[in-house]
């Protein structure tokens, strides 16, 4: 499903705009694919998703089967929590790391979750997503479909 170098092209992102922060939570990874990229890039990775479906065996991969919300109590380490495509994620990851004081990068794709409530199309949806923070960047990944990454 979609471009399959988007793994590839966030992690090369992230390692460019990310070089010191080695501990990550990859959030919505259930395929653990963009976790594999991290972890083999030299990150400590903690993999959450409620359904974890493929558990790549690595050495700097920790799985967490839950959900992930604005409240998740994020271990002293992490220092960075990154999306591709989290679905209701999205707006959770930002809220979370905002509350932590946490850096952060989603790629956002589907309108969903709490904060979509009532929100119709992409452009309302990047907006309120602009909304949850103060000083979002934001670019954009090498990479067919949803490609628009923001970040902190």
């Amino acid at each position: 499903m979609g471009d399959s170098r988007r793994q590839t092209q966030f992690t090369t992102f992230i390692k460019k705009n990310y070089p010191t922060e080695k501990w990550i939570i990859a959030v919505a990874d259930g395929d653990c694919k963009l976790a594999t990229k991290l972890a083999t890039a030299g990150y400590y990775v903690i993999a959450i998703d409620p359904e974890i479906r493929y558990k790549v065996k690595h050495k700097h991969i920790n799985y967490m089967k839950r959900e992930f919300h604005r409240d998740f109590k994020i271990p002293r380490k992490i220092k960075l929590i990154v999306g591709l495509h989290p679905d209701e994620a999205t707006a959770e990851i930002i809220l979370a790391a905002e509350k932590n004081n946490i850096k952060w990068a989603v790629v956002p794709c589907c309108i969903k979750g709490v904060e979509a409530y009532g929100i119709c199309n992409r452009t309302e949806w990047i907006n309120k997503l602009r909304s949850l923070a103060k000083n979002i960047r934001e670019t954009t990944l090498n990479i067919k479909g949803r490609n628009q990454v923001l970040y902190k």
